[in-house]
């Protein structure tokens, strides 16, 4: 497995990119107590957070940070050469799940071997505990891979600190864009050697519930939840909706531009059966077509348009999809078109 912990100038690259597209796919990311992170160059750390939203959980983590971080993934992804190289070159990692695979226990010694040479180096890993997604204020429960990889780490490198960061990711709203997002890290867990992977698995689950919005996973869980958003939901007033009337001829605009992401990405949520997976298709989406749509900007800008102008529509063009995504949100908002149940 390649050593994901060196220095990558594409990763380098990326980063900036994806880090602009992720503020621009929320209203807000909120981040509270990244400082209890502990310094990686010094210890080794792993990130556990809940999974309420597919692959936007992890860009959440990505943003709360300055300092490159890893992750793992399913490794059904990994099977296609170029998307494993290129997820490889993100920092990603396989892990295999039972479901998946008869052989996963016996595949996963040498993930969690890299694993552990990956955090002893320096480098963040950010694992969900759960395994996979589900759009609730709840937590499913939890594998107990990650505290079999800090036990690990710590018996290999026993000179060397190993902490377990508590996170805990919070939505408006799973399903639409530009809802806010918040993160939350508790203080790190940090491991002797020795405890019991089954206590460090709870303990783990009990902390993170701690730091969401958390309703026990029972018969009144949808009922809670329900109950949950109606408490929240703020109330606008007439200026509110003066406001968001005298954004339309913006929301019309942007949407214009916009146009092939947006039909592209609700075209394809359509046709998805799990919308949880709703805002990740958008965002995928919204990176694979933005530079087409810009680059068609440009060339229809230099056609009939001055230098100046050209440059102008490619930068509404490419600040088009988030300010759409912006103003749309606001409106449903303002005239109580959110639906979240």
């Amino acid at each position: 497995m390649n050593k994901i912990w060196e220095e990558n100038k594409g990763y380098n690259l990326f980063r900036p990119y994806m880090q602009w597209a992720t503020r621009t796919s929320y209203s807000e990311v909120k981040v509270v107590g990244a400082e209890k992170i502990p310094d990686t160059s010094k210890a080794s750390v792993l990130i556990a957070a809940n999974h309420c939203n597919c692959l936007m959980d992890s860009l959440v983590i990505l943003q709360s940070r300055k300092e490159p971080t890893a992750f793992v993934s399913r490794a059904d992804i990994f099977n296609n050469p170029l998307i494993g190289k290129c997820l490889t070159n993100l920092k990603m990692l396989p892990i295999y799940r039972k479901r998946d695979c008869d052989d996963s226990q016996e595949k996963n010694v040498a993930v969690f071997d890299n694993v552990v040479e990956t955090i002893n180096n320096g480098l963040a890993l950010a694992i969900h505990p759960e395994g996979t997604h589900r759009a609730r204020r709840s937590l499913l429960p939890f594998k107990t891979g990650i505290a079999r990889i800090a036990l690990q780490a710590k018996a290999t490198y026993p000179d060397r600190p190993v902490y377990i960061v508590p996170a805990g990711i919070e939505y408006e709203d799973y399903f639409h864009n530009m809802a806010s997002a918040t993160i939350t890290y508790d203080d790190p867990i940090e491991i002797k050697g020795g405890e019991s992977i089954e206590e460090l698995t709870a303990l783990l689950q009990e902390r993170i519930s701690k730091l969401i919005t958390y309703f026990p996973d029972d018969e009144n869980l949808e009922a809670n939840e329900k109950a949950f958003y109606r408490k929240t939901r703020k109330t606008y007033t007439r200026e509110d909706r003066i406001k968001a009337a005298a954004l339309l001829p913006v929301l019309a605009v942007s949407g214009f531009l916009a146009l092939p992401i947006v039909a592209v990405s609700e075209y394809l949520v359509h046709k998805v059966k799990d919308k949880t997976w709703s805002n990740t298709i958008r965002f995928a989406t919204k990176q694979a077509l933005t530079w087409f749509t810009v680059l068609g900007a440009l060339i229809a800008g230099f056609t009939h348009l001055s230098v100046v102008g050209a440059l102008l529509l490619a930068a509404a063009t490419l600040y088009a999809p988030p300010v759409f995504d912006q103003i749309l949100w606001y409106s449903l908002k303002v005239f109580g078109r959110i639906n979240n149940k």
